[in-house]
């Protein structure tokens, strides 16, 4: 039987980038310390979440980001900027280990219309049955 770990946080990896250099990733900013204090496998690489996964014995873990980044204050536009970057990050580890990861995507749904779009899109780019 297959494990599967359904509730697996990741960090967009230009809003790990652009905090680690002290900027803002699409208005958002944040203590670079606080991205591996408060929760650091959110920010771990592909090869550590592998590794973290081999030696708990998990098959596959579904990835996708937190609350931290639904944004459903902000500007629509922003949002689905900051989404389509999200989701191609997961889009990209789940392409290069189909075996191993699947993804949820984040849908800016103050923008119903941008929402379905981006549904639709994250469905092309990594849905697949586990």
């Amino acid at each position: 039987m297959r494990t599967i770990d359904i509730h697996a946080h990741i960090f967009p990896e230009g809003y790990i980038d652009a905090i680690a250099q002290g900027e803002s990733w699409h208005g958002m900013t944040g203590d670079p310390l606080s991205i591996h204090r408060n929760n650091p496998k959110t920010a771990w690489t592909a090869e550590e979440r592998l590794a973290d996964m081999d030696s708990l014995g998990v098959d596959v873990q579904v990835l996708s980001t937190n609350g931290y980044f639904y944004n459903y204050d902000k500007d629509p536009t922003i949002v689905t900027a900051m989404d389509v970057e999200a989701n191609d990050h997961v889009a990209q580890l789940t392409k290069y280990h189909s075996d191993r990861f699947a993804g949820f995507c984040n849908l800016p749904m103050q923008d119903i219309k941008a929402a379905i779009s981006k549904s639709e899109r994250g469905m092309a780019n990594f849905g697949r049955a586990l």
